[in-house]
């Protein structure tokens, strides 16, 4: 009996909706629930509602996941009401605003417990923020690969390294490895590769050097996902250009800080995708799970970053070249 209701339940379902109201990054890891979704309900129509001014509508758009796409409105909610059966609500994007629009839009609605927020689905010790979303189905056992965040598998084209030497708009000095030496490093590749530098226009765009195009600045969200998808590497830092290499499938060496990549990145899921960083008694501060406060309650006040800015220009050269040589 219980397999005929469960199986009631699942084809009762025809609307399903995932709220989107934070970064890049996390819309991404997002990728894997909505896969999950589109499988378990499979007759249904499942939609994304973006909360965002920034390009992620568009970007999902051009992923081909989601049959609807909606940009978060007055308008939307007042057209929308009741109207999904079941939407999908993940803890970053939660906050009285989104929690009062999915309740009017759906007849249910999933979310992460949270302070402040009755019930919810308890949140998994241990894991990626990727399997933390998907945990929002509440199945058994939870297990993911590369292959359930790439929405882009093409043939690359180009012999370019994508470049994005800035994150977080220039506002998260705990990522940030020093400009010097992203300018020495770009000295070092230029003189055998071609590079594309990426970055939005809050960041620094003042890198020069031979056989480089700086598009700092200078490109759209969905613009800089094409120029990602057709190098041969990405380099950066743990950023939203980051996941963007990772859905696209484009290898990437990423130069971590304090935030704590055993929830965002992608080298647990493939040798495609290489990291470097300092595991010091203070990481990882910049986590929204159990942040590491002995030395800082908030990533922003500590005084020398140490955790990147002591990584060397010679360790992440090394890095670098030996994950170029695995991924040719």
């Amino acid at each position: 009996m219980a397999h005929l209701r469960d199986l009631y339940l699942q084809y009762s379902v025809q609307k399903v909706a995932l709220i989107f109201n934070s970064g890049i990054g996390n819309a991404i890891t997002m990728i894997p629930l909505i896969k999950a979704i589109k499988e378990r309900y499979a007759q249904a129509e499942v939609s994304g509602i973006f909360f965002d001014n920034y390009g992620l509508k568009e970007l999902f758009e051009s992923f081909n996941l989601l049959h609807k796409t909606h940009q978060a409105s007055l308008f939307e909610l007042s057209s929308s009401i009741k109207k999904y059966d079941l939407l999908f609500i993940d803890w970053l994007s939660m906050n009285k605003k989104t929690m009062l629009f999915s309740k009017l839009m759906s007849k249910s609605v999933v979310y992460h417990q949270k302070k402040g927020y009755k019930a919810g689905v308890e949140i998994p010790k241990n894991k990626s923020v990727a399997i933390i979303n998907k945990a929002l189905l509440q199945e058994s056992e939870i297990r993911l690969s590369i292959a359930d965040f790439i929405v882009n598998d093409q043939k690359k084209v180009s012999d370019y390294i994508a470049l994005a030497p800035n994150c977080g708009h220039g506002k998260t000095p705990y990522k940030k490895w020093p400009d010097q030496n992203w300018q020495a490093l770009i000295d070092y590749l230029s003189t055998n590769h071609r590079i594309v530098l990426l970055g939005d226009h809050n960041e620094v765009a003042k890198y020069k050097g031979q056989h480089i195009e700086n598009k700092i600045g200078k490109t759209s969200l969905l613009e800089s996902a094409e120029i990602i998808s057709k190098a041969k590497l990405f380099v950066g830092h743990d950023s939203g250009l980051m996941h963007l290499a990772a859905v696209m499938n484009t290898p990437s060496f990423t130069i971590w800080g304090g935030s704590d990549h055993r929830l965002y990145g992608y080298q647990q899921y493939s040798d495609l995708h290489a990291i470097i960083h300092q595991k010091i008694s203070c990481w990882p501060c910049n986590s929204w799970i159990n942040p590491n406060i002995i030395r800082v309650d908030n990533p922003l006040a500590c005084p020398d970053f140490k955790c990147i800015q002591k990584i060397d220009l010679k360790t992440v050269i090394q890095g670098l070249e030996t994950h170029l040589k695995s991924v040719s």
